[in-house]
């Protein structure tokens, strides 16, 4: 059986609360050369100076909104892979020269990949459902 995925991996609710994430689900890593990366969503990841770098917020696929993990899945399997969606992301970025982040919102239009299922059935929704490596 195959589902649709981003293609992407993301930060468990618990995980991105405590980062300050209250909504949406975290990206955590997008895949250099993959669908997600030409859509331009961005992973959070570590600086330099061992400082956690958030990445891209996922708020939204086409109009559903994205709460949390189950909603994306949700909203997602309602399209067929190869299909195109618009992501609504929130984004943190340097403003006043690095003197404090402001979050943007970009819609970023993305294919569905494909996730095939080897048991036949229904994949599980965890941290790892959609993932692409």
């Amino acid at each position: 059986m195959t589902r649709p995925a981003i293609g992407i991996s993301y930060m468990s609710a618990a995980q991105a609360r405590a980062l300050g994430v209250d909504y949406g689900v975290l990206v955590l890593d997008v895949p250099s050369g993959s669908l997600a990366a030409e859509a331009g969503l961005k992973g959070s990841y570590r600086s330099s100076s061992g400082e956690v770098v958030l990445g891209d917020v996922i708020t939204a696929v086409n109009r559903d909104a994205v709460k949390t993990d189950l909603d994306l899945f949700r909203a997602i399997d309602k399209y067929a892979p190869g299909e195109t969606v618009t992501l609504t992301v929130a984004r943190l970025s340097d403003a006043d020269g690095g003197q404090r982040l402001e979050e943007k919102e970009l819609r970023l239009p993305i294919q569905l990949q494909e996730y095939f299922d080897d048991e036949g059935g229904y994949l599980p929704l965890t941290g790892n459902w959609g993932v692409r490596a």
